[in-house]
């Protein structure tokens, strides 16, 4: 009996390797967002603190320290807007890498449906050939039977 062949196989393991290439990419952008959302909070932390160790500075030379932090302040704000701003832009991409994967994921599943019917539909088919085939043995093995003992019979009278 020969092996089960199916056609469409190879398009299939593309599907595959593209889902695992494509859950690869977003596993890699996911830690990049996270990187990203981390740094945003160390500057929110370095901020906050350095406001609260002004508190506990007295007066005199707190007014120096906060003049000296405002100049600084709206560059720290404005690092801390642009990497929201790269935020949003790999979220995007996150998405947009999610809804390619749920389609290749989807086109994949549809693939192994269709393989798993046509194998079906193989076995179907061999197991159909091959009861033929035995029914077939069986038939010319009946037949033999009956055959058989005429032609013995009919030995035995030529020989008496």
């Amino acid at each position: 009996m020969k092996k089960f062949v199916w056609r469409l196989q190879r398009l299939l393991d593309i599907k595959t390797r593209q889902e695992e290439l494509l859950r690869t990419e977003l596993i890699a952008l996911t830690e990049q967002v996270a990187a990203v959302r981390a740094e945003i909070l160390m500057h929110k932390i370095s901020i906050r603190s350095k406001l609260a160790q002004m508190r506990t500075i007295e007066a005199a030379e707190r007014l120096e320290q906060q003049r000296h932090f405002m100049q600084f302040a709206h560059v720290l704000d404005a690092r801390i807007k642009s990497l929201n701003e790269k935020m949003t832009q790999l979220e995007e991409q996150r998405k947009e890498l999610i809804r390619r994967l749920m389609d290749v994921r989807k086109e994949r599943k549809s693939l192994e449906k269709l393989r798993e019917k046509a194998r079906t539909e193989y076995q179907k088919e061999s197991n159909q050939m091959e009861q033929k085939s035995t029914d077939e043995t069986n038939s010319t093995a009946f037949a033999r039977k009956l055959i058989m003992p005429q032609e013995h019979a009919a030995l035995m009278e030529q020989s008496v």
